[in-house]
């Protein structure tokens, strides 16, 4: 932490807690300043600058708590073939839809704007954004401060008529066409078709929720895949559409139409990728990194030792390719057949028998997603490094524990006597500040490089 006359800050990529800003505040007047270099992007693409705080406490301190049932309706930021545009007269539950579009494609919008006050802080713009957040899992918001040397700001419960007044608006915005928004708008007619296509779909859903009944055989075929891994999730799918509808739709009710879904490739070095078609996916950035930690870099032939370069992979998959979403499944086997795997013990690939709750419970907080993604070019692709340092710099960004760089140099060399303060000159060791310097640049440019790689998911 710096601390300098009114103003105190922390290094980029930091995430703050609230009641420090609070106590800063109130005991020493500081406010705390933004970073020079933001890893976040507004609706437009455009640079977002802002202090990372988390998701979990600005929950805590919402002023209005949103809901997509319960979402006041307005203007909207949409994009259609690569153009966005603002479309005003939007009913709140397909607002809070084209918003989390936006975000899980990390189109995240302004700063959520928080007040400061000596006793407390509250999100007073961002609320609906901060909700949204939470339903796709983002670990952490860019935040601006405002203060105030007193005040209180009373939070507002949602009135429970705002969820029948957002199904009347959806299913009159539905019947019109759009016809407020057009007469307005004219020239959006394609973003307005747009977000008519997903209020249709929002009352689809809610007309017709899908079922999914899983027989003991259905529950035993998913644990014994979970264990294996042979392929039978998506002979699964392909035997059982409702598995199918029932996925996506559990998908899209966290997602939204599209979601980012990431894999890793392990190939011999100068080899180019084949093209994918149906294959196991993750929406955890977490899970992606342990999965490339556990996969092998390097195996031996008869005659020599082969090394195998990693990379990750990001697609953005529309629902409508996604085939299986294992979470779901686990879930719905659990509430129908609990009795069944509870009693049930198979062959794990140790060759040692394995309870099925032991499977369920090791695997299912993986996030894997079986799709298609025939076709689908990916949408990003970064190496998973052989460097142990720009490694942890990756896994401290997915995590929510990058120090920012200069922090970071100072640990490698207390913590791992890695020095890039030195460098090595006609056999001796001399001191080397810039070293050290540029070295907290480049982890820095990493970090910003991860959280590109992973916009919209952390």
């Amino acid at each position: 932490m710096t601390i300098g006359k009114g103003y105190w800050s922390v290094p980029e990529g930091r995430v703050v807690r609230l009641d420090t800003v609070v106590a800063q505040w109130e005991v020493n007047r500081k406010k705390l300043t933004v970073p020079e270099h933001p890893h976040w992007v507004d609706l437009t693409g455009r640079p977002v600058l802002g202090v990372d705080v988390a998701v979990e406490e600005l929950l805590g301190i919402r002023q209005y708590e949103w809901t997509s049932d319960k979402a006041r309706g307005g203007a909207v930021y949409v994009e259609q073939d690569g153009r966005q545009a603002f479309v005003p007269g939007v009913p709140g539950p397909v607002k809070w839809q084209a918003i989390k579009d936006g975000m899980a494609q990390g189109r995240i919008g302004d700063p959520i704007k928080v007040w400061v006050t000596p006793y407390e802080a509250i999100v007073g713009e961002g609320n609906h954004r901060v909700g949204i957040a939470a339903e796709l899992g983002i670990r952490t918001l860019p935040v601006e401060f405002f203060y105030e040397h007193d005040g209180y700001w009373p939070r507002k419960p949602v009135p429970d008529w705002y969820e029948e007044q957002g199904r009347e608006a959806t299913d009159e915005f539905i019947q019109t066409g759009g016809a407020w928004s057009r007469e307005r708008s004219p020239e959006l007619g394609g973003h307005i078709d747009t977000l008519l296509e997903r209020a249709r779909l929002l009352r689809e859903r809610r007309a017709n929720p899908q079922e999914l009944r899983l027989s003991q055989k259905d529950a035993r075929l998913l644990v014994e895949e979970l264990e294996t891994g042979t392929g039978g999730l998506a002979e699964l799918a392909a035997r059982k559409p409702a598995v199918v509808d029932f996925s996506q739709q559990a998908l899209y009710d966290i997602f939204g139409p599209t979601v980012a879904l990431y894999r890793i490739l392990s190939l011999h070095q100068g080899d180019e990728a084949r093209a994918d078609t149906v294959v196991s996916t993750t929406t955890d950035p977490r899970q992606l990194l342990h999965i490339a930690e556990e996969t092998t870099g390097a195996y031996f032939t008869t005659t020599s030792m082969q090394i195998l370069s990693k990379t990750l992979i990001r697609y953005d998959v529309p629902i409508d390719r996604c085939l299986v979403f294992v979470p779901a499944l686990c879930e719905a086997a659990w509430e129908q057949q609990g009795a069944y795997l509870d009693r049930l013990r198979l062959m794990a690939r140790t060759r040692e028998r394995v309870e099925a709750r032991t499977v369920l419970e090791a695997f299912c907080g993986e996030q894997e997603v079986v799709a298609d993604v025939t076709d689908i070019p990916p949408t990003d692709q970064m190496p998973y490094y052989p460097n142990a340092a720009q490694r942890l710099v990756v896994k401290g960004v997915a995590h929510g524990t990058w120090m920012g760089g200069k922090a970071y140099v100072r640990w490698l060399k207390t913590e791992l006597s890695t020095h890039y303060d030195f460098k090595f000159v006609d056999g001796r060791f001399e001191a080397d500040p810039e070293g050290a310097r540029q070295a907290a640049r480049e982890f820095n440019a990493l970090a910003r490089r991860t959280r590109s790689f992973f916009a919209g998911s952390l």
